[in-house]
């Protein structure tokens, strides 16, 4: 099945090369670009992300042992990966340590405990490691990605998790089986998987050894059962990494591995086949359609050609103030949707100033010592949790509406094509490569890069003035009436101070959300413009050449459809055999 995958792969990038001479020869830059730097890239380093997700001690690291054979990633009782840990194929078994500050750091991997352990001695330093193994499943681009839990208490080490996922292609969601399946695991599921960029998951029950057989059916039936309340006809693998290290034979270790190896021999590859595919065709057509500008303009004079040109000239100049438009229009909703969140961040932090006293006052003062900052940020984030959605569905709509203008920016655009060309054609643009990045921004992407509840940093505040003891410290003395004032005083402070830090964290990853949707809507119109414009110098070019009669160039014409139907015909032959 590999051997069949290589093949095709290695037939579309052949193709993928012979129309990239085809574009540099007709000067298609554009095409020429995006080919080179996108598609056959993408297809030549062929990278496929596998993140394994789950709770912590769940038995994550441990699967990834047992698909390596080995005890590789340190595994513990407690909880134990505190960085991502991203496994490629390497000839020798190989680890480094990548810091925050971006320097890198050979490792033994006798010494990964201390590099990424919840307790390892260089573990803060870490962003993640780099591990090269020599495992014949990672040889085609396959990347696996162990993460820290799911649910860790520790919430920066769930934001590690949470920032991955963008990246991933499959999963594997793992369980363990003395506690298979929870309710936060459910909305986890629901809310980071099922709506991400992620294809495929696979189900792992680990431990299965640590119960009865005759217990075994029961525990996979119930599984199944509480998956399929969010998945549709889930796929459970029953799995002991203790007995698939011991012994490579085992049943549930053969069958998982099996599965996993059959899945990117053959539906890993189908998509990113059948995505190179589908770029391939759209190059294509975009050759024909120069091919058949110049067919249709061959016969004309210079000037007429220009006497076109200047026609639809101030049509282009016209599309892109509109651009402009949009763009200044993307401005002044950050700028409105961040008033709105200030003002409304003033009135809650006023009312919520107001109210502690009352909840300090009536509280239990051993209760206050142990939990007022975690009921301070439990309220901050209640009220960003409801702040949030109301600001995702607001932008949603307003990306949806912008995405709606600049498509038929593009399809005006179009059209003025045609009108040079009297061919009803699109431009010199990827649209299946913008459809699914635009889809991929309005949906997951959007929720990702938009989340307050990813804003951890600005929590820490109230850690520092009222957690770890520090009211208890400072005011172990005080009597119960003081002790309480100084509480409402230090409240109100951490309230206050964690409002002001809140505004520039949201303000910038507004600012984020604005520059990608500007980026899009910029670089969509110019490129199509610059299509255009690329077309029409080619022609222009072609009709000052000295020498060439009428017949000549119709005849080379026709040689190059020729070329394009043959390239054509390879890619129907790459598409029959996936």
């Amino acid at each position: 099945m590999l051997e069949n995958y290589n093949e095709l792969i290695t037939g579309l990038d052949h193709v993928i090369g012979d129309i990239l001479q085809l574009a540099h020869q007709r000067h298609l830059t554009t095409l020429t670009q995006f080919l080179t730097d996108h598609v056959r890239l993408k297809l030549q380093k062929n990278e496929f992300y596998i993140v394994v997700l789950g709770e912590f001690n769940a038995g994550k690291s441990s699967l990834i042992n047992a698909l390596l054979q080995k005890d590789v990633l340190p595994t513990s009782v407690r909880p134990t990966t505190a960085t991502l840990n991203v496994i490629t194929y390497g000839e020798s078994a190989q680890a480094t340590a990548v810091g925050y500050d971006g320097t890198t750091t050979p490792i033994e991997l006798d010494q990964l405990r201390n590099y990424v352990t919840v307790s390892g001695s260089h573990t803060e330093k870490v962003a993640q490691v780099n591990i090269e193994y020599p495992l014949d499943m990672l040889k085609n681009g396959v990347i696996l990605v162990d993460t820290p839990g799911v649910n860790d208490i520790n919430l920066q080490r769930t934001e590690i998790t949470s920032h991955y996922l963008p990246k991933a292609d499959a999963a594997l969601f793992v369980m363990d089986c003395k506690q298979p399946i929870s309710l936060s695991q459910l909305q986890f599921l629901k809310e980071n998987v099922l709506d991400s960029t992620i294809q495929k998951i696979f189900f792992i029950l680990t431990k299965i050894d640590q119960v009865e057989e005759g217990e075994r059916d029961e525990v996979l039936a119930y599984v199944r059962e509480e998956l399929s309340r969010v998945v549709d006809q889930p796929k459970v693998f029953p799995f002991s990494a203790t007995r698939a290290i011991a012994d490579p034979t085992d049943y549930y270790y053969q069958y998982f591995r099996d599965s996993l190896n059959q899945f990117l021999a053959q539906d890993k590859g189908n998509l990113v086949l059948l995505s190179g595919l589908a770029s391939a065709q759209n190059a294509i057509n975009t050759l024909k359609r120069s091919v058949a500008l110049e067919e249709k303009t061959v016969s004309d004079t210079l000037a007429d050609l220009d006497a076109k040109i200047e026609a639809i000239r101030p049509q282009i100049e016209a599309k892109q103030r509109e651009k402009q438009q949009l763009i200044q229009a993307i401005d002044d909703k950050i700028e409105e949707v961040n008033g709105y969140f200030v003002s409304s961040l003033q009135v809650f932090t006023h009312e919520f100033s107001q109210k502690i006293e009352d909840e300090i006052q009536t509280a239990n003062v051993d209760d206050l010592k142990k939990y007022l900052a975690g009921f301070v940020e439990s309220r901050f984030r209640e009220w960003l949790d409801t702040e949030n959605q109301r600001i995702q569905d607001e932008l949603r709509n307003f990306t949806a509406g912008i995405l709606q203008q600049t498509g038929e920016i593009l399809k005006e655009l179009e059209d003025q094509f045609a009108q040079l060309t009297e061919i009803p054609a699109k431009l010199d643009l990827d649209m299946t490569y913008f459809t699914h990045d635009v889809a991929l921004f309005v949906g997951e992407g959007l929720i990702i890069l938009f989340s307050f509840s990813l804003l951890s940093a600005p929590f820490a505040i109230i850690s520092t003035i009222l957690g770890g003891g520090a009211l208890y410290t400072y005011m172990r003395d005080l009597r119960h009436e003081k002790f309480r004032e100084e509480s409402i005083k230090r409240t109100r402070q951490a309230i206050t101070e964690t409002s002001e830090t809140l505004k520039p964290n949201v303000y910038q990853q507004l600012s984020e959300y604005a520059n990608q949707l500007k980026t899009y809507v910029n670089d969509t119109i110019e490129t199509s413009i610059h299509s255009l414009e690329t077309t029409v110098d080619h022609i222009r070019q072609q009709k000052t050449r000295e020498g060439t009669p009428v017949t000549e160039q119709r005849r080379q014409l026709a040689e190059l459809n020729n070329q394009i139907a043959q390239l054509e015909d390879k890619l129907r032959s790459i598409r029959q055999k996936i």
